[in-house]
């Protein structure tokens, strides 16, 4: 269940701006998601493809790359709730800006 807040800002030729608050509670499930998904193809020394253990992986893995792969399946997910539940109708894909990400915080994107 989404539990993202958002607001909407009209600017000018017919664009809207959206300020999207994640709850750091959400961005957590989220990042669990996103490991779980890495970890899938995770290679390690000693250990094949897909199979290092978590506890290993969780140790090497870098947390970029859990974020970006956090924010990749996050946004777009979001972003099509908020079309739908405003009736928007976007002609072009959305440009995407982290306002704020920090650890144990809320997040905003924009």
């Amino acid at each position: 269940m989404n539990m993202a807040t958002h607001t909407i800002k009209k600017q000018p030729k017919s664009t809207v701006e959206l300020l999207v608050k994640v709850p750091w509670t959400e961005i957590q499930t989220a990042y669990k998601e996103a490991f779980d998904h890495l970890l899938t193809s995770f290679e390690y020394q000693g250990f094949r493809k897909g199979k290092v253990p978590r506890d290993i992986a969780e140790k090497n893995m870098s947390k970029d790359t859990i974020y970006g792969q956090l924010i990749r399946k996050l946004m777009p997910s979001l972003y099509e709730d908020i079309v739908k539940k405003e009736g928007l109708k976007p002609i072009m894909n959305p440009k995407l800006e982290l306002v704020k990400a920090k650890e144990n915080e809320e997040w905003e994107m924009k």
